[in-house]
């Protein structure tokens, strides 16, 4: 789903560098370029300010998506600003991890075999209750899509590839009352 060149820039320019990607055209590869400065002679006031991270840090979040290297990556990405997280690739077995791991929030693929995310979202409800942020994570976003995560039990609708600013916002929010 094109994931991983927005999330590697993402941590990069969290680090303060950048990444620049070329091509010299069809079936001739691709060079990526990344520039992270050293701690040598930079300060701390010439580093781009992180984003702040207060929606994320000490968080205990699920994610669940069965594209493993989107679940991996998401879940390294929430790791860096100090959410403690758990990964699922498929919606029974997300319940049984919620089950033990007891989440403050979900990242809930929609797209999934088997059990797609607007039954698991239904799963994690009758857990769960409202006691936990349910955000689809998906890259269905439609506004049919987004009625239906809605009607699922989900909190919000963030479309793939979500930005850390819609993620801090969408966990930000408070569950369901």
């Amino acid at each position: 789903l094109g994931l991983g060149l927005p999330l590697a820039r993402q941590l990069i320019e969290l680090h303060g560098g950048n990444i620049h990607a070329s091509s010299a055209g069809a079936n001739c590869g691709s060079c990526f370029r990344i520039r992270i400065p050293t701690a040598m002679g930079h300060s701390r006031a010439s580093q781009p300010a992180a984003p702040d991270a207060d929606a994320i840090a000490r968080r205990r979040i699920l994610v669940i998506d069965d594209n493993l290297d989107a679940a991996n990556s998401m879940a390294m990405l929430l790791q860096h600003f100090g959410a403690s997280t758990e990964v699922a690739h498929d919606g029974p077995n997300g319940i049984r991890v919620a089950q033990q791991f007891r989440p403050d929030a979900v990242l809930l693929d929609i797209g999934m075999p088997g059990m797609d995310g607007f039954e698991t979202c239904q799963g994690l409800r009758k857990l769960l209750g409202n006691s936990v942020r349910i955000v689809a994570l998906t890259g269905w976003g439609q506004q049919h899509d987004r009625e239906a995560t809605a009607l699922s039990g989900c909190d919000e609708h963030l479309t793939k590839p979500a930005t850390i600013a819609d993620l801090q916002r969408a966990l930000r929010a408070a569950p369901r009352q």
